[in-house]
This record gives C-alpha cells, sequence and structure tokens, in this order.
C-alpha cells in the first residue's frame, strides 16, 4: 500500500477491510508519515456497524492514533454487539480530541461517555447522537446531560419506549422529566419514538420542557385529547423543523399541529401501519383543506398519508409554487 496514494483513496480501502486485514492495514498506519496517518482517522464515517467495529479495534489496538479523531461516524447497518462494550469503552478513552462521535448501538455506551465526561475528559466534543433507537434510554441521556452541562445543546434528546403489549397508553410522566426539567432547557433537537398511544396533553408537556428546542421528530401509534386540553395550548414559536409519524391522523391531530407549531419551515407528515385504518376512513375535507393551507407557508413540505380511503400526497416547496 502506497503512502502516495490519496486519503480518499485509503479510506475506500479501510471501509472495505475484512477482519484478517485489520492488523496489517495498522501496520501500514503506524510505517506512515505522521501527517498522513493524522489525517486518515480524523474524519470518518460508516454506514455498518461491523466496518465500524474494525475502525474502533484498530484504535484501540493503536491508542497513539486516537488523539487525531476529530469526527466518528458509525451510522446504519448492523448494530454492534453487546459483547464489543468493553472495546467501546476502551475507544471512548482513546479519542480525547473527538468533537462528533455517533456510536453505532447500544445505550449502554452512553454511560462511559458521561463517566468520561465526568472525569474532565472530551473537552471538545459538540455532537453526540446514537442512530439506535432500540437502545437509549430517557435515563441514560439525562446522565449525558448532566456531565454535558457545559454544553447540552449538543444532545439529540431521545425519548424512546417499546412494549410487547399496547393496551396501556405510553405517557410523558416520567420521574425524570419532572424532577429534572432543567436537563431539557438547552436541547435543540427533541425525538419521541413509541410504538404506544399518548395524548396531546403529554405530547405538548415536553414539547414546553424543550423552549429552545428546533427540531421535532415524533413517532406515535396516534394521540389523541381525551381531556379537551386543545384550547389550552400555547403556540412554540421555536420548532422550525417538523417530522410526525403516526398510525392515522385526526382532525384533533391536525388542529392540534397547525396550531402549536405556526413558525415550522420543514414539514413531514405520514402515516403507517394502513391496516389501522377503518375501510372507510377518510380525513374530513376541512381538516386536510388546513393541512393544506398550513403546508403552504413551509419552505418545504411533504404529506403522505395513504391509509385513507382516497391516498392523499402533498409535496413541494416554496420556490415551486
Amino acid at each position: 500500500m502506497s503512502k502516495d496514494l490519496s486519503f480518499e483513496i485509503h479510506l475506500q480501502i479501510l471501509d472495505q477491510l475484512d477482519q484478517a486485514s485489520v492488523l496489517q492495514y495498522q501496520r501500514v498506519c503506524k510505517n506512515w508519515k505522521r501527517p498522513a496517518s493524522q489525517k486518515l482517522v480524523q474524519n470518518v464515517k460508516f454506514q455498518d456497524g461491523k466496518k465500524a467495529l474494525q475502525f474502533i479495534n484498530m484504535i484501540v489496538a493503536s491508542p497513539e492514533l486516537g488523539k487525531y479523531v476529530k469526527h466518528f461516524q458509525g451510522i446504519g447497518g448492523a448494530p454492534i454487539e453487546e459483547s464489543a462494550l468493553p472495546t467501546l469503552r476502551k475507544f471512548i478513552q482513546c479519542i480525547p480530541q473527538v468533537e462528533t462521535l455517533v456510536l453505532p448501538g447500544y445505550g449502554k455506551t452512553l454511560l462511559h461517555i458521561a463517566e468520561e465526561l465526568n472525569k474532565g475528559n472530551l473537552k471538545h466534543l459538540n455532537n453526540l447522537g446514537f442512530p439506535d433507537w432500540y437502545s437509549v434510554k430517557p435515563c441514560d441521556y439525562v446522565k449525558v446531560l448532566s456531565a454535558m452541562k457545559y454544553l447540552p445543546k449538543a444532545i439529540s434528546f431521545n425519548l424512546t419506549e417499546f412494549q410487547e403489549k399496547h393496551e396501556e397508553p405510553f405517557t410523558l410522566r416520567d420521574p425524570l422529566l419532572t424532577k429534572r426539567p432543567d436537563l431539557l432547557e438547552e436541547v435543540k433537537d427533541l425525538h419521541f419514538f413509541t410504538f404506544s398511544s399518548t395524548t396531546i396533553k403529554d405530547l405538548d408537556d415536553i414539547v414546553n420542557k424543550c423552549p429552545v428546542a428546533d427540531n421535532l421528530s415524533i413517532f406515535v401509534k396516534d394521540f389523541e385529547d381525551p381531556d379537551n386540553r386543545l384550547m389550552e395550548i400555547q403556540p412554540n414559536m421555536n420548532i422550525k423543523k417538523l417530522d410526525i409519524c403516526c398510525t392515522y391522523y385526526t382532525k384533533v391531530c391536525v388542529q392540534y399541529i397547525c396550531k402549536k407549531f405556526p413558525k415550522v419551515k420543514h414539514l413531514q407528515l405520514q402515516d403507517y401501519d394502513f391496516y389501522e385504518y377503518e375501510e372507510d376512513y377518510k380525513l374530513p375535507k376541512a381538516a386536510l383543506n388546513m393541512l393544506k393551507k398550513y403546508a403552504l407557508g413551509m419552505d418545504t413540505y411533504s404529506i403522505m398519508l395513504e391509509g385513507q380511503r382516497t391516498p392523499w400526497d402533498f409535496n413541494g416547496s416554496r420556490k415551486s409554487k
């Protein structure tokens, strides 16, 4: 492998490595002149968890290279197995200068990150994310937010929940959120993910706890208004990007969206699990017109309601009007 190859080619080679090649590649890195090896590990991104783990193993085996890692993103593909958690912990300890860190799989790794932060390490970290929804619990994020007091807005706060049984509605009245609402005050990205039902009141409560959030994504079975709280809803003037996916939309859902988020610039609404619809279900025309009028004020919008009796696909941008 020639030291004269471009860094881009070396990165492509790295992305194609199999287990047998890791040690050989590691030796090549050691033999390179220092600027080349620094540049190679400075900014890396993987779409496959296994390939990301190969790179992680290489850094752990050659910790002198870890101090040059600035941006590491291991996203998509197969998640890293739980057996690799000790290696992930060592990797985190090897990258003191990292600024962007997206680790593939297992929210337990957040606890190791919080541990390093509490030791005064990872001082340059300003962008932290996890692509694995199911493994990240609110309590893990709260621990990292507590440790990351100096820059909590770097965290995307994921509220995740998964149940085998869906009979009981999932609510956001979590003690962690009611006892420490200060941890949410600087959160910029809020993601709410559940396979269960929730209420407009509970959803509104958590949005209100994040006063500076400008990016909101919601994946939920449905959200209704059994408490008749729609009239009490106060508009949120900060959310600029709104992404909602739920089983079905009702007139009340549409009214809440339009009233709560008047300053949205990028809108995406879609439904899923079409079999949940009644055969003749159709969102009232007045609600569709309300959605259309709301969307036309956006810079970009995409509304795909396929589960209705008459599927509705409405998308575009301000420039296309």
